[in-house]
């Protein structure tokens, strides 16, 4: 297949138009559970703290397919702002951005840290007898929790949405395909480094630093890349190469971590699933299209459509308090001595750990947070003027 029929797409799709496209609320859903999945399998994995199962055991080759299916979810939230941020026709403006995004994702951070402090705090003093300190208090506080990156890296991308708004504006394709190429070149090169005791691996790490590879494989890629394959589907044809590209990326990422775990004893299955691998990248483009398009035009009922909505609103704090509740489920054995198997106690900590943080969302979202902020600045600040904003369709 010729270049350029693999890069012939249909007339551009614009997220402003036709109403909300529920396929992006699905796809966001889908990633936060693989999120939850994802940690609660690293978290059975013999490199992590709980050491459910052995290194090169059957059940460990089987979460080795777990994580090439779960590996990197975060990506997609990242696509997923580039559908929202970067679109032109949206009304997104450094000002809106600073105000209202950026605030709203500063402060998730510096509450859920709290909690998390919280939670590290009660396990040092209540159950192994430390004695709670203020500096153990604002210690705990700005230890960021293995999970939190997540929210400065996408505050980040947030900054700089009105410089990548200038290449969506410019509307240029040669733009676009002249960074596909150099991201996959980079994760191709960024997947042959990592791979673990590879033949001459210090010369070929060396080389590698020479390159601009860290610099190339960064999030402002992913994010571009939502917006580029939303707006611009790639044709039939070439959505199916995607799809068996994805499928095909499933299957050697699992064979190269038990590979590489015969040969090297190796058993991190991470190093090829990482964000920046290009198993990744087809298996996580193959999903991206699969929901935008495949259910771009499904008809759903209004009961449906509510809880598409309620579930994706719930999206973020989902992400934020799943590692606290797979941790108590791990710390405290849940249903070790009803459900035997590992693999499948995997599914069970997910649906159930998304279920609750689904609730805890709910719950957040009853609370009158705008009444109680409006209501204590105009103590402070009896004659301010209030911004009214049009609410936009998604």
């Amino acid at each position: 297949m010729s270049e350029s029929e693999t890069l012939q797409y249909n007339a551009p799709r614009l997220f402003v138009t036709g109403g909300r496209d529920y396929s992006v609320d699905i796809l966001r859903c889908v990633s936060c559970l693989m999120v939850v999945l994802v940690h609660a399998t690293r978290m059975s994995l013999p490199y992590y703290d709980y050491q459910v199962v052995g290194a090169g055991s059957d059940q460990w080759q089987v979460l080795a397919g777990y994580m090439a299916l779960f590996a990197s979810p975060t990506v997609l939230f990242v696509m997923v702002s580039g559908i929202f941020f970067l679109t032109p026709q949206r009304n997104v403006t450094a000002r809106k951005v600073w105000s209202k995004n950026i605030p709203k994702m500063a402060a998730a951070y510096v509450f859920w840290s709290l909690i998390y402090a919280l939670d590290r705090i009660y396990r040092k003093v209540v159950v192994h007898g430390a004695v709670f300190t203020k500096s153990m208090f604002i210690h705990e506080w700005i230890v960021q929790p293995p999970h939190m990156w997540y929210i400065p890296m996408i505050i980040t991308l947030y900054i700089m949405v009105p410089f990548f708004r200038c290449i969506t504006k410019a509307d240029d394709k040669n733009v676009y395909k002249y960074g596909l190429i150099l991201m996959l070149s980079a994760l191709f090169v960024n997947t042959i480094v990592g791979t673990p005791r590879i033949p001459h691996e210090e010369t070929v790490e060396l080389i590698a630093s020479y390159t601009p590879l860290e610099s190339i494989c960064q999030y402002s890629f992913w994010m571009v890349l939502g917006y580029y394959l939303y707006t611009y589907r790639p044709s039939k044809r070439a959505r199916k190469l995607i799809y068996l590209a994805g499928l095909a990326s499933l299957i050697v990422s699992t064979a190269a971590s038990i590979i590489i775990f015969d040969i090297t004893g190796y058993s991190d299955c991470n190093w090829i699933n990482g964000k920046f691998t290009i198993t990744t990248f087809f298996k996580n483009v193959a999903l991206f299209l699969l929901i935008t398009n495949g259910l771009s035009t499904k008809q759903f009922g209004e009961k449906a459509k509510y809880i598409i909505k309620k579930i994706s609103a719930a999206t973020l704090i989902i992400y934020l308090v799943h590692w606290l509740f797979l941790r108590i489920m791990f710390n405290y054995h849940w249903l070790y001595g009803y459900i035997d198997s590992p693999l499948i106690r995997i599914w069970v900590f997910a649906f159930v750990t998304y279920g609750l943080g689904a609730v805890v969302a709910i719950v957040f979202q009853a609370v009158p947070w705008k009444k109680m902020r409006n209501a204590v600045l105009d103590v402070f600040f009896p004659n301010r003027t209030v911004l009214v904003t049009k609410k936009p369709q998604h």
